[in-house]
């Protein structure tokens, strides 16, 4: 659910300089501060990116290098348009917090809590487990 596939169509004309491609996706709105990568060879026309938060929106990209070894080349590089924006699937939230149990009567306990910090998507429902003690 951290991640998101990329692919795109092979150039017009194949670049014997193109060494590789790297994916980058962005948390929507940000630039090159957080970002997630993948690399693959010239060739290959998908890579997955991961390591990415869980429902969240982020921004991708697809550049272009050249091969490491031309070193009239080297450190150029050419980036496609930022995708559209794509969100990541949700994920497990965090616990919930502040749990207090308080006896109603011998026969019943009160159970109150706070949700998560972080969701991660929407909380649909809660599931309890009560052990007997005995």
């Amino acid at each position: 659910p951290n991640s998101i596939k990329l692919t795109w169509a092979a150039p017009k004309s194949p670049d014997k300089n193109l060494g590789y491609y790297k994916g980058v996706c962005y948390k929507q709105g940000l630039t090159d501060a957080e970002h997630s990568t993948g690399e693959v060879k010239a060739g290959i026309l998908s890579v997955v990116v991961y390591f990415l938060l869980p429902n969240t929106w982020h921004e991708c990209e697809v550049i272009a290098y050249p091969r490491q070894e031309n070193k009239i080349l080297a450190g150029e590089w050419t980036p496609s348009q930022r995708s559209s924006h794509v969100r990541t699937w949700p994920g497990k939230p965090s616990e919930p917090t502040q749990i207090t149990a308080t006896a109603v009567n011998d026969t019943a306990v009160q159970i109150n809590w706070k949700a998560p910090l972080t969701s991660n998507g929407d909380i649909t429902k809660y599931q309890l487990i009560v052990y007997d003690s005995k």
